[in-house]
């Protein structure tokens, strides 16, 4: 006779035994409810895929349509565009951003793979960016999916030239003006003091280059009382000249706190950099040259090691500084001065990148480090 004693609940029912067959069966048909749910189950997970796949495709051809009315012949609009489609599409976009990049002259490919490496998928540039510069170039947004006449792109690219020319001339006007307003600056400051309260804390003494002037004279000129965070500097202030190529751009003013203000204005520091000493006449062989991020990291390498040296004022310019000053010396060592990031204990990455910038040429990265110091002036 089988026996009837109770099996443990499974799905919510018992069953009788009966040499295991029974159970067995129950079992069975336990699976096969169990996989009918996950059928179900992945049904529905195949549906809301479906249709996140059908809204990429209808966002995909939005932005398509939109890029019709943008041109690509302006890098930051190229590098902003492609930030806006790999914010909603990923990785994915990039098929669509390197075919819009492919109408200008210019595309490289290999160049548009490697910024769109750099690319953030969680950047803060996203796809009303881009819908809002089609607009603005004539898109209108009404569902309609049409590709411009040729006539109609060479008229709207014509009106994007206008605009770009006219914007540029704005902007060079604006650093032509800011440029002559560091000039005159310069001019009316005196040769840095060693007994400067910021010289005197960071224990480095002024180059023929590093200039000074009083606060008061400074704000007589620009029109204003040079700020840092909201907080006027006061008394004697460093005036630090950046050039950028072989021009004056603007200045940087650092007072005895370390507060530090740069002209207001279109005067740009990006590519700009200031040299403690003159730099090599020639090509820069036999010289080593070292490349740091403020004033007063590039005076304390400098006194170290007696080598020129150059500070470009943002560890985000490190790069940018490195490969202009690796161009025009191209036979000099380069030597990337790094401070440790507060966060991490590691060396700064926009040195590492920096330095890897021109590896290929020569590979020197100075990292200078200490268990409580995470300045290299310190």
């Amino acid at each position: 006779m089988p026996s009837k004693s109770k099996t443990p609940h499974l799905g919510g029912e018992s069953q009788k035994s009966f040499g295991g067959y029974i159970c067995a069966e129950y079992t069975t048909q336990s699976l096969h409810r169990q996989a009918a749910l996950a059928d179900q189950q992945t049904l529905r997970s195949s549906h809301d895929s479906a249709t996140m796949r059908g809204n990429m495709v209808l966002i995909r051809e939005r932005m398509r349509q939109a890029l019709h009315f943008i041109p690509a012949s302006d890098r930051e609009t190229w590098v902003r565009m492609g930030m806006a489609i790999k914010s909603e599409l990923g990785d994915e976009g990039f098929e669509l951003w390197d075919e819009w990049s492919r109408q200008d002259d210019s595309h490289d490919p290999r160049s548009a793979r490697d910024v769109w490496r750099s690319i953030s998928e969680n950047g803060k540039v996203g796809p009303g960016t881009l819908f809002h510069k089609a607009k603005s170039n004539g898109w209108s947004d009404d569902g309609a999916r049409w590709v411009p006449s040729p006539e109609e792109q060479a008229m709207r690219q014509q009106e994007a030239d206008r605009r770009a020319a006219q914007g540029e001339a704005e902007i060079s006007h604006a650093r032509a003006k800011t440029a002559g307003l560091a000039d005159k600056i310069l001019k009316a400051a005196t040769k840095a003091q060693p007994d400067h309260s910021y010289l005197v804390r960071k224990c480095v003494r002024p180059p023929p280059t590093l200039r000074e002037i009083q606060v008061d004279a400074a704000a007589a000129i620009m029109g204003y009382a040079p700020a840092a965070s909201g907080i006027p500097l006061a008394g004697p202030l460093l005036v630090v000249p950046v050039t950028v190529g072989d021009k004056l751009s603007t200045l940087e003013l650092i007072d005895g706190d370390g507060r530090k203000a740069a002209l207001a204005g279109r005067g740009t520091k990006a590519g700009g950099y200031w040299a403690a000493q003159s730099l090599p006449a020639d090509g820069g062989d036999g010289s080593v040259l070292l490349i740091g991020e403020g004033v007063a990291t590039v005076l304390s390498a400098r006194e170290a090691t007696g080598h020129p040296a150059i500070a470009c004022f943002a560890n985000t310019n490190l790069k940018q500084v490195a490969e202009v000053i690796h161009e025009r010396y191209p036979a000099a060592e380069i030597v990337v001065l790094a401070d440790v990031a507060k966060a991490t204990g590691e060396p700064d990455p926009y040195a590492i990148e920096a330095a890897r910038s021109v590896v290929k040429r020569h590979p020197v990265l100075t990292l200078l480090r200490h268990e409580e110091l995470t300045h290299l002036s310190s």
